[in-house]
């Protein structure tokens, strides 16, 4: 499984040890022990999608005209332009 590292905090980690050990000549063992050190980052994949003919061009699901939620005991009607799918969660580039 693929794991995604922080390229800076692994020049941060390179750095550290140079200043710890006065030495900037790294082994493929060195370099394996800083990648290792180095924290994992939790990606996210954004899909992208359109509203196309009152649809969502990545799930197909239909454009809500009208939403509403409540917060904090008030219920808040929303019409108009959605920046996301509420059915798939796809981010929504432009409105057509």
């Amino acid at each position: 499984m693929s794991r995604y590292i922080d390229a800076e905090e692994v020049k941060h980690i390179m750095n550290e040890h140079i200043e710890k050990t006065g030495n900037d000549i790294f082994t493929r063992f060195h370099v394996t022990d800083f990648l290792n050190e180095a924290d994992s980052k939790d990606i996210v994949k954004i899909v992208h999608a359109k509203w196309e003919t009152g649809r969502c061009t990545n799930c197909l699901a239909d454009k809500p005209v009208l939403m509403a939620s409540v917060v904090h005991g008030y219920i808040s009607r929303y019409q108009g332009k959605l920046n996301y799918c509420p059915n798939c969660g796809a981010k929504i580039e432009e409105e057509l």
